[in-house]
């Protein structure tokens, strides 16, 4: 079966067939089970316990003398799990009155004929059916929804372990000989230099046609669905309801491969804040609005308001002209309080002094002449003519 818990592998009664010299499981053999290459995750042999992947997984390996053994002896010949044809007879050989017969993977109408080879009476056929979704009476597999999202790694960590897991000597590079093998290899080395650093192993695991693929092996399953997609933290942007093709709100296996040639990455190790300039040339490698520092300041030329001058020297002639300003005012400030007070007084003095000059340097005028005697007016007129001015009294 492509996906199914191993409960048990029962090799005694090969190992008494005729020819059999031995009949091994995965716990006789030693050592390191799983493989792979870039991540070993792929065991050579299932034990029990363990989930098959595909039809062609190993659960046993058989040492014979001759391959012309008749495997139709282990069966039983009573039904109990084998595939039936469409028509099948049975014959009892319980020699009881009870009788069990179990169907499986059966859909549609069942139609059971009972012949008797003998006259019986007083029979009862009574049917049990239970009823379950396929692939069948299988052990349930991962919760497609599992909990906490927080033990899941982002992919790049998830790389960094297996980079850490496979760099024996700890130099920061991995060789041919510490992977095991050296298929691929010259696709991964993008520079050409022997060797594998961190970077380029985290280009790989974390292609957008692998990040899925590791967040899937963390969990342990082989379908998710979109919610729990949606709480991870991927490095790529997926769209995920473009990739659920049979809209069931969940992503599978089939459906990841079919999207394998068309999706595009959009992480780049070697360009953390995605702006499109590699981090050894970018002066702000993780501020994806920056990338150039020309007066060298450490503020970006986008929001430098002097990209050419140094904004040190900016703040400090600035800081300068502020000082200035507000010396300046302070003084304004004070002395137009004082200014009131102090301009009376000095004008005070000015016009006393020029007061006194006037009456020191002045002579009295000499009256020459005749002083004409002053005017009787008479007496006061009670009623005076509303034409008369003031000429009129000289007259």
């Amino acid at each position: 079966h492509p996906r199914a818990k191993v409960l048990k592998i029962d090799t005694g009664k090969a190992e008494k067939m005729k020819g059999v010299l031995r009949v091994f499981t995965a716990e006789d053999v030693p050592g390191e089970r799983f493989t792979g290459l870039i991540i070993p995750d792929w065991p050579m042999m299932v034990k029990t316990g363990e989930i098959t992947r595909y039809v062609g997984d190993v659960l046993a390996g058989i040492v014979a003398e001759t391959e012309e053994i008749d495997w139709e002896e282990m069966d039983d010949n009573r039904p109990g799990g084998r595939q039936w044809g469409p028509q099948t007879e049975y014959e009892s050989d319980f020699g009881e009155a009870e009788e069990e017969i179990n169907i499986y993977f059966a859909t549609g109408r069942i139609d059971i004929t009972m012949t008797a080879n003998t006259d019986i009476e007083d029979i009862s056929i009574v049917a049990t059916w239970e009823s379950f979704d396929i692939p069948g009476p299988d052990p349930p597999g991962p919760d497609p929804n599992p909990d906490p999202v927080d033990e899941i790694l982002p992919c790049d960590e998830y790389a960094k372990e297996i980079f850490e897991e496979f760099d024996f000597n700890d130099d920061g590079d991995l060789t041919v000989d510490e992977l095991g093998s050296d298929e691929d290899f010259e696709e991964v080395d993008l520079n050409e230099d022997g060797v594998l650093d961190l970077n380029e192993v985290k280009i790989e695991i974390c292609d957008c046609s692998n990040e899925l693929y590791v967040v899937y092996e963390q969990v342990g399953t082989d379908e998710l669905s979109i919610e729990f997609l949606s709480s991870v933290a991927l490095l790529n942007k997926f769209d995920l309801i473009d990739l659920d093709r049979n809209r069931d709100m969940y992503i599978d296996f089939n459906e990841l491969e079919d999207s394998e040639d068309s999706c595009v990455s959009t992480y780049d190790p070697l360009d953390r804040d995605g702006d499109g300039t590699p981090d050894d040339k970018d002066a702000f490698p993780d501020n994806p609005d920056e990338d150039t520092d020309t007066d060298g300041d450490g503020v970006g030329d986008n929001a430098d308001m002097f990209v050419s001058v140094d904004n040190d020297v900016v703040w400090v002639s600035a800081s300068l002209l502020g000082l200035i300003l507000v010396s300046t005012l302070g003084y304004m400030i004070v002395r137009s309080k004082r200014e009131p007070e102090y301009a009376w007084e000095k004008n005070r003095d000015n016009m006393s002094e020029q007061m006194l000059e006037r009456m020191t340097h002045t002579t009295s005028p000499q009256i020459t002449g005749d002083v004409p005697p002053a005017i009787d007016l008479g007496p006061p007129v009670a009623d005076v003519p509303a034409e008369m001015v003031v000429s009129d009294l000289y007259d």
